[in-house]
């Protein structure tokens, strides 16, 4: 074995650039969009769809509390707080101040345990348009 892979498998090395690779992970993926990023008309358009489609589950604020929140275990995801990482066996807790752009894209595209993956019944414009729209909602949660 080599002296470098010896290093990266020995306890001390896990315990130190764990932590560190866990916080720059959720540092990219927590960067805030760009104010350039979000086009108003996409805003205005995704509004809409995102009522139509989204809300029911997530809320008309994007908090996870539509009417039909209740009947999902887990519930839908609140979009606008953000959320927590941790892991096993460190105490590193990662406060995540919203979901990437990206990651609510591909969530809404390809679904995940409860959530249905949208891209058949949405062209990937309206999607686009939808996360434009969340992203706006997160700027309002943000000032509130």
């Amino acid at each position: 074995m080599s002296d470098a892979l010896r290093v990266c498998l020995s306890p001390m090395f896990r315990a130190v650039a764990r932590p560190l690779v866990i916080m720059a992970v959720a540092a990219a993926c927590s960067l805030p969009p760009k104010k350039s990023s979000v086009d108003p008309q996409s805003v205005a358009r995704g509004k809409p769809l995102y009522l139509q489609n989204c809300a029911p589950c997530h809320g008309a604020a994007g908090e996870g509390n539509g009417p039909l929140a209740s009947e999902y275990d887990p519930p839908p995801t609140n979009l606008v707080a953000g959320f927590r990482v941790s892991t096993r066996g460190l105490d590193v807790v990662l406060e995540i101040p919203h979901y990437s752009s990206r990651l609510i894209k591909e969530r809404a595209t390809t679904g995940n345990r409860e959530m249905p993956a949208w891209n058949e019944l949405l062209t990937e414009q309206e999607i686009d348009d939808i996360v434009a729209y969340l992203r706006h909602l997160i700027a309002a949660h943000k000032g509130s």
